[in-house]
């Protein structure tokens, strides 16, 4: 358990190809962050199960086409993280998550 929460936001500018995705995700991996929220995925839900197993770990997404939008919420599980919500539009453009950690409730917005 950590007394500290390590967030990061980051905009990927398309990461529909399977290389750029996964130096991104190995990247993030490196960084031992505990949230990482990304932007401008292009991810489709074809796309949600690889970049899931890339991962590893918790993975939220609003997704809209390969062409243009998408965000993602990626939780790593080193810290103690209970899902508690989420909501997001179709279009791409927005992801809310509700958790809870250290008996706090946390909302994290990640925005294109």
């Amino acid at each position: 358990m950590t007394s500290k929460i390590k967030i990061a936001s980051m905009n990927v500018q398309c990461l529909g190809h399977n290389k750029k995705c996964r130096d991104v995700i190995h990247f993030l991996k490196g960084k031992h962050l505990n949230i990482c929220c990304i932007q401008d995925t292009h991810y489709t839900d074809k796309t949600i199960p690889f970049v899931r197993s890339l991962w590893g770990y918790e993975c939220y997404f609003s997704n809209y086409s390969s062409q243009s939008r998408g965000v993602a919420i990626l939780i790593n599980n080193n810290f103690d993280f209970k899902y508690i919500n989420s909501e997001k539009d179709d279009t791409g453009n927005y992801l809310r998550l509700d958790f809870s950690s250290q008996e706090i409730v946390i909302t994290i917005f990640c925005i294109y």
